[in-house]
């Protein structure tokens, strides 16, 4: 949204004016479109019964530490995003998010359990 707000910012400063039924109509469609870090959130969220509100701001509690440690795993791997932006999505450090990742790759070589609840996890994310 920050971006829109500075793209017509730029377009303004260039004597350039757009229909209010254009930008708005730009906006819902925009609202609609989820981005894959959305659906993988969400994906995450829904397998583990919580929601990103409790993860974000849950605690060290172990239910809720998981969730983000598995978001932020697969967020690093599929999605191509930066840690930075990890940390901001899941209320975090970008070197949590680091060391989210290293702890979810070590737990997979060690837990067995762990790293079938990864499998079926990264066979949803691949059907999104």
């Amino acid at each position: 949204m920050k971006e829109l707000i500075e793209f017509i910012e730029y377009l303004d400063k260039q004597g350039i004016r757009l229909q209010p039924d254009i930008l708005s109509g730009f906006i819902k469609l925009k609202a609609k479109q989820k981005t894959l870090t959305d659906k993988i959130t969400e994906l995450i969220c829904s397998y583990y019964h919580t929601h990103l509100g409790l993860i974000r701001f849950g605690g060290r509690k172990r239910h809720f530490v998981e969730p983000k440690q598995v978001i932020s795993y697969f967020l690093i791997k599929t999605a191509n995003i930066t840690t930075e932006k990890i940390g901001i999505i899941l209320n975090c450090d970008h070197s949590t998010v680091t060391y989210s990742n290293k702890v979810v790759k070590n737990m997979i070589e060690t837990d067995y359990n762990f790293a079938e609840k990864i499998n079926k996890i990264e066979t949803l994310i691949e059907t999104l």
